[in-house]
């Protein structure tokens, strides 16, 4: 045996190294753009669901304070205050959240001015005969 046939090639050709990173960059760009739908629909899920919670929030602290809590809805920041106290203070109850920061989603409401939604606490004559 001659050394040249004793001597075994260790290692990879370019071609070899060039077909791997060629079949890489395809998968790639194939993959990309679905990675980039994903994400978006995952922030609008998820803005979703934080405005759910907002909403779900405002009821849950109108009937456990008896007492109008109101969901604000200010360009993309949303808050939940209720009246409390002998002196009408608002306190609030759930946010401030920022949908733009965390999130990526933006609101947009018809006019500049906030959106407000009222949910009533329950009254007297609904607990009593156990209405809500």
């Amino acid at each position: 045996m001659t050394t040249s046939q004793q001597r075994r090639r260790v290692g990879y050709s370019l071609i070899e190294l060039l077909l791997v990173v060629g079949t890489l960059g395809i998968v790639f760009a194939i993959a990309l753009p679905r990675m980039t739908t994903m994400r978006e629909s995952s922030a609008l899920r998820a803005g979703h669901q934080q405005l759910a919670s907002a909403f779900a929030a405002a009821r849950a602290a109108a009937l456990q304070k008896g007492k109008t809590a109101t969901l604000t809805l200010d360009g993309n920041v949303a808050t939940v205050t209720v009246l409390s106290g002998l002196a009408g203070t608002e306190v609030r109850v759930f946010g401030p959240v920022r949908l733009s920061q965390s999130l990526g989603v933006s609101l947009e409401a018809l006019n500049s001015a906030p959106t407000t939604v009222n949910y009533n606490g329950p009254r007297d004559d609904d607990e009593r005969h156990g209405r809500r």
